[in-house]
């Protein structure tokens, strides 16, 4: 798997602390200037330090439990399971003396914190749910013990999360990196190392086909670092009218796509189906009044693409899902992708109008890699969810959920190709 070296253009500013917060008028930024305030040149979206999951007494176990907790879920015996729950939850209680007490240690921490914490206990909250990950699937509203309950509802409340398992929370929250620490700075080096990465929490016990699915969406954000400077220069230069650095720009943001394809077509078939459904009914919840999955439509690096080349989602069921999975998403980011699409001028009529070769032609490398990138995804994840859920949706049948996901992505294919420029276009420049 040879990976190109991409560099990294250093962002401005410094990173806010919190990515749940007030809102941010990223319209009234730069592109740059507003990427600066949400990421960081090293980590992109991810944080800039390994996550610390360690807090005071009486919430200093919650960590280990959620890791000993997805050992016995794996194990597929849903009654021991919660039983074995159940007794922690009467230890936790034990420890915290009232519930006021347990809520006022956790809603007393600072917000990122809170953030953290809420990860642990939405891992546990959707194992409780399912039970055993070969029932079927758990529909309909669910409630952990007591103690982990109100824990999770007053962080919720605090920090204004949503209490539900999302890809924010597995890709971007719950990883490790051998050889550092929690709360170490980390690189973009170290993050590309992917035999260094593994999930701090597991929701199948720790298993090959679990590492290779984790790995292969860790790698779209970890690879996918170098897109966000390089993708806000490239607007800065439409707005300077600087075809040569914007060619630049584009040449990077390829680069950068070109790294993750690569990646993503070597781990995907590596995941089991089986041990992918078993995946899928413990992180979906459907059937409830809050609903929510894990999903690519939330990740940072499809949203800025998606942003950058002004993709439009002609198939209402992709747009759909698309909308239900931005629900999980921070406000300050989708105020910063939509700054980001409406730019002015957009990348596709800037270069149109420019007629310059070299950025003509970064422009639709551009374009034809992300068509490549989503035409692989619609293949390999087809193959690999059939006979599963997806997205956080119901279906009537596994077929019937593997026949939308087919068209729905279909359609999404053609609208990134769509984006291109015509042979036409291409001919006179």
């Amino acid at each position: 798997m040879a990976l190109w070296d991409v560099p990294l253009l250093a962002l401005p500013g410094s990173r806010l602390e919190f990515d749940y917060g007030e809102p941010l008028d990223c319209a009234a930024l730069s592109p740059l200037d507003a990427v600066g305030a949400l990421a960081s040149t090293q980590t992109g979206f991810m944080p800039p330090r390994c996550p610390d999951y360690q807090f005071p007494e009486p919430l200093s176990a919650l960590a280990s439990l959620c890791q000993s907790a997805s050992t016995l879920y794996s194990q597929e015996d849903a009654q021991e399971f919660r039983k074995w729950v159940e007794a922690e939850n009467d230890a936790l209680a034990h420890r915290a003396g009232t519930l006021v007490s347990l809520i006022q240690s956790a809603i007393s921490l600072p917000l990122p914190e809170q953030e953290l914490l809420m990860v642990p206990l939405i891992y546990l909250n959707h194992m409780w749910r399912q039970g055993s990950p070969v029932l079927e699937a758990a529909s309909g509203p669910s409630v952990m013990p007591p103690c982990f309950d109100v824990l999770l509802t007053a962080l919720s409340e605090s920090s204004g999360i949503l209490p539900r398992f999302n890809q924010l929370i597995m890709t971007m929250r719950a990883w490790q990196v051998d050889g550092l620490s929690d709360g170490d700075r980390v690189s973009y080096r170290e993050l590309a190392d992917l035999n260094r990465i593994r999930p701090y929490f597991w929701l199948n016990g720790v298993n090959q086909s679990e590492l290779n699915f984790y790995r292969a969406f860790f790698a779209v954000e970890s690879f996918g670092i170098p897109i966000y400077g390089w993708g806000a220069l490239a607007l800065e230069c439409a707005a300077a009218d600087d075809a040569e650095l914007g060619a630049f720009a584009l040449r990077c943001v390829h680069d950068t796509l070109r790294n993750v394809y690569f990646c993503v077509r070597h781990l995907v078939p590596k995941v089991d189906p089986v041990e992918f459904r078993k995946i899928q009914l413990t992180g979906g919840w459907v059937n409830d009044d809050l609903n929510g999955a894990a999903s690519g439509y939330q990740l940072p690096f499809m949203l800025m693409l998606d942003s950058l080349f002004q993709v439009d989602y002609s198939h209402p069921g992709a747009a759909s899902a698309r909308a239900n999975g931005l629900r999980f998403v921070p406000g300050r980011w989708k105020e910063f992708f939509r700054s980001i699409h409406d730019h002015t001028p957009g990348l596709r009529s800037w270069v149109q109008q420019r007629q310059h070769t070299e950025l003509t032609e970064a422009y639709q490398s551009c374009v034809d890699m992300y068509t490549v990138h989503r035409t692989l995804h619609r293949y390999t994840a087809g193959q690999t969810l059939r006979g599963a859920t997806t997205t956080g949706r119901a279906f009537v049948s596994s077929e019937r959920n593997y026949r939308d996901f087919m068209s729905e992505t279909g359609a999404l294919v053609r609208d990134t190709e769509a984006v291109g420029l015509s042979e036409q276009e291409e001919r006179r420049h």
